[in-house]
Formats: structure tokens, C-alpha cells, sequence
């Protein structure tokens, strides 16, 4: 890893120059735009808090659109509006799951910019970004950033030595940032909203195990962090047999005959992308992001004064 350690002042440099050049070209949107994003790779629980904040301004009655690159998706267009119908291996896993879950309009596209302007012409009056915090031609009117208090900011290192996008100091520009598995007024967590068996849709509660007694099961994740996933299992107090995959991973047959016969719990993520592939015996755990309230609160204020200022 030090290996690169010369590199990181051109590294450094050529962010600089981009950040520059993206902010001479940005576009200022005729609605508020919200950023949901983090400053390391990998998975921080961004999509949960989306959903959660989504529901939130869709209550308060605001037609909310969402955008996001659609990793893991085929689709390198300028945009794709994303239906409950969409393909998963098309647009990505997330933003067919935002869609399914939410039925709200969501558009991915390599440029946010124009997926934006879609969602604007869709009629939409408030746009969170699924990510996007380095896509800085997209003028913002509020930014949050997402840390996985498991894995927090790695060595403190940009890449390449490092897991960071941007350097630790991009904490301190931002109007929030949230803690997932922290504790005090910037901490969340997800709480699980019960089971789902995958083949059928039909949800059940999370207690008893809808699958019977076995407490011996198997899981598999192709998410930012699978071991966050696993760990859960076992602090409901199962027998977990691990199989962690890439973040984004597209399925394919053989990922799923370890599971041999007994109960197989995946996410959420991971289910739009299986439903006909995963044996019969697979089980979804939906969960819900458990924000603070009073960042609930003060989010929603501030969108509704952007939506009407006077």
C-alpha cells in the first residue's frame, strides 16, 4: 500500500482540479436538491437513510424524485427513468429497489445533471441523490454524509493508500453527517421490520421465525458490508453460515447452492436482483433506518422552506 504513498500529491492535485472544473460548470436546479452521500468506498448505509427520508417528505406531501449513477446496472445512458417493473441488472440494485419500495421516480444516467432535469420535467419537487457527494457539477442544496461506524474513515488515507474519496476535513463542509451503529445525536440504526419470503412477497413479523425452529441458517450478502449483515443475524440469536460477495455482485446459480436445504436470509439489496434464481426456502429481512429526530426534524424544515420560501 505505501507503495503509492508518492502518488498522493498527484492525487490530491488532480481532485482539486476537478472539483474546480465540475463547480465552473455546475447547474443550479429549479427545485431543492439533497445529497445522501459518503466520502469512502465501500457500502456506509446510505439507501435505508434515503428511504427513510423519502417517506418523510412524502408525507409532508412533496413529490420526491430520486437520482443515482445505477452501479452495478447495464445501463450507460445519459438517463433511465426507473419503474417498480425495471430490470435490476439494468439500472442497479439500489434505484430498483428505491422504486419497488418507495414508488417514487427515481432516474439513473452516468450524467446526475440530466437525470435530474428528468426528474424535474416528471414533476417532481424535491431530488435526493443516491450518492453523487464528489459529483459536484450538480449544485447542491444540502449535503449529508454517511459513515459506517464499523469501518469509520479506514487509515485516514485518500486513495490510492486509503478508502477515502475525499479527505476527513470534507466532514466539516457538509450539513450533516450520520453515524450508522454510532450512539448520540448523530447515530442511527437499522431496525429490522420483519421477514419476507422471497418466492412468495408475503411478508411476516419478525418474531416467531417464519421459517420454524431452525436457528441454523445460511446467509449471503453482495453488499458494502456484508459482515454488518451477518452480525446482525447472530445478535437475533442465530447460527449463521457466511458467504460474502461484492458489493453490487450480479447472481448467478451456483452462488446459492451452499445454502443446501436450510433457510437462506439475504437483504433487501439482494433481492431484487434474485427472486428467480434463489431457492425456494430464501428469506428477505426488510429493515427501516431509525433516525434521529431531531435531524428528521431540522431536514425536513429546511426542504420545506426551500420548496416555499415565502
Amino acid at each position: 500500500m505505501w507503495v503509492f504513498l508518492p502518488l498522493v500529491p498527484l492525487f490530491s492535485l488532480l481532485r482539486f482540479v476537478r472539483r474546480c472544473y465540475l463547480h465552473a460548470r455546475r447547474q443550479k436546479l429549479p427545485v431543492p436538491v439533497a445529497i445522501i452521500g459518503n466520502i469512502s468506498v465501500g457500502g456506509t448505509g446510505k439507501t435505508p437513510v434515503i428511504m427513510a427520508l423519502a417517506q418523510e417528505l412524502q408525507g409532508a406531501g412533496l413529490k420526491v424524485g430520486i437520482v443515482a449513477r445505477g452501479y452495478g446496472g447495464t445501463f450507460d445512458g445519459e438517463f433511465l427513468l426507473v419503474s417498480e417493473n425495471t430490470d435490476a441488472s439494468l439500472c442497479g440494485d439500489e434505484p430498483a429497489l428505491l422504486a419497488q419500495s418507495l414508488g417514487c421516480h427515481v432516474c439513473v444516467g452516468r450524467d446526475r445533471v440530466a437525470a435530474s432535469w428528468e426528474l424535474v420535467r416528471q414533476g417532481c419537487q424535491v431530488i435526493l441523490s443516491d450518492d453523487g457527494l464528489q459529483h459536484y457539477r450538480l449544485a447542491r442544496d444540502l449535503e449529508i454524509i454517511v459513515i459506517d461506524q464499523s469501518r469509520g474513515l479506514g487509515n485516514g488515507w485518500c486513495l490510492p493508500i486509503g478508502p477515502l474519496r475525499e479527505p476527513p476535513r470534507r466532514l466539516t463542509q457538509v450539513d450533516w453527517v450520520l453515524v450508522n451503529g454510532g450512539s448520540g445525536e448523530n447515530g442511527f440504526s437499522l431496525q429490522p421490520r420483519g421477514w419476507r419470503q422471497l418466492a412468495s412477497n408475503q411478508a411476516y413479523p419478525f418474531t416467531p421465525w417464519p421459517w420454524g425452529q431452525i436457528e441454523q441458517v445460511c446467509a449471503l450478502a453482495g453488499i458494502g458490508n456484508p459482515e454488518r449483515f451477518f452480525q446482525s443475524l447472530e445478535a437475533f440469536g442465530l447460527e449463521v453460515r457466511r458467504r460474502p460477495l461484492p458489493d453490487h455482485h450480479r447472481f448467478n446459480p451456483v452462488d446459492f447452492v451452499f445454502a443446501d436445504g436450510r433457510p437462506l436470509l439475504i437483504t433487501a439489496k439482494d433481492a431484487v436482483k434474485c427472486r428467480m434464481l434463489a431457492p425456494p426456502n430464501t428469506w428477505v429481512l426488510d429493515v427501516d433506518a431509525q433516525l434521529p429526530q431531531p435531524f428528521v426534524r431540522e431536514f425536513c424544515t429546511r426542504i420545506l422552506a426551500l420548496c416555499h420560501p415565502h
